[in-house]
């Protein structure tokens, strides 16, 4: 069974410890009939998912949602049963995990919203006052590593090999940096800890999605913003092959892919977090 801490949330949103993710769970298996079980992040997922709950776009299903940080956690989760889905990660980066890991029962149920990711500083205003030398912090993971260097290359402070697939995230590093002309120290962390890097005051810049900015209080220092056109990082709900045509858990991805939703989204993020379908 899974044990939980509970967290300054609505009273059905709970924390998982992360050993016990990895251990199979009885969960799912003894939960009522008609709820899901969600692990997902805490901003903005957690608080969609409970507007959807608490506005009746559910119609009587239930959600059980257990905050989590790591999307490799929420896939094992996901993947073991302690979860029907996860709603935590982009295509892209989900897509990356799949190719690098021994789970073959995991599937994306289609995208939510995009959460753009952004340049953050303390120092400066724009990234055209980045100095020589600067450091700027970069989230490590491979998707999202490259999504950042993209950004960068976009605001015309580096530029990449042109002759690299734009599209071929993983494959895209530093070795692909054809021009820096400040000498700029790209480095990366992993991408739960890139929001306390601004603390840090030989960080001039960090890159991070909008929910680990919303979740840290950053998004007031954004910079730069990538483009929300054709932008492949929509947020998913992923499900194991077995609770992936669960009726109750098709509700779920109906009601979050809904017009309503859409809507809300909008509104109560002001474009920080985007609906992908309206």
């Amino acid at each position: 069974m899974l044990s939980s801490v509970p967290l300054r949330l609505p009273a059905t949103i709970i924390t998982l410890g992360a050993a016990l993710l990895l251990a199979t769970s009885c969960a799912s298996s003894s939960a009522a009939e008609d709820t899901v079980t969600v692990a997902a992040a805490s901003e903005p997922h957690a608080e969609i998912l409970q507007h959807a709950e608490d506005t009746g776009l559910l119609d009587n299903t239930k959600l059980d949602i257990h905050i989590l940080s790591s999307a490799p956690e929420a896939n094992l989760a996901v993947s073991n049963g302690s979860a029907d889905v996860n709603y935590i990660q982009h295509t892209p980066y989900f897509e990356d995990w799949a190719a690098e890991n021994p789970v073959d029962n995991l599937v994306s149920l289609g995208d939510i919203h995009i959460e753009p990711m952004s340049a953050y500083s303390r120092q400066i205003s724009s990234l055209d006052e980045l100095p020589e030398n600067a450091q700027v912090l970069l989230p490590k993971s491979g998707s999202n590593f490259a999504r950042g260097l993209l950004l960068l290359e976009r605001a015309g402070v580096i530029a990449l090999d042109p002759s690299i697939p734009r599209r071929a995230l993983s494959k895209i590093t530093l070795a692909d940096v054809a021009e820096n002309p400040k000498n700029l120290r790209l480095s990366d962390v992993d991408d739960d800890i890139v929001p306390h890097a601004l603390d840090d005051p030989d960080v001039s810049v960090a890159l991070m999605s909008t929910a680990f900015a919303l979740q840290a209080g950053l998004v007031d220092l954004a910079i730069e913003t990538e483009s929300p056109d054709n932008n492949p990082y929509g947020n998913i709900l992923v499900a194991s092959t077995g609770s992936a045509e669960n009726p109750n858990v098709r509700k779920v991805v109906e009601a979050l892919q809904s017009p309503e939703m859409a809507e809300w989204i909008e509104k109560e993020y002001e474009g920080l977090v985007l609906p992908t379908h309206k």
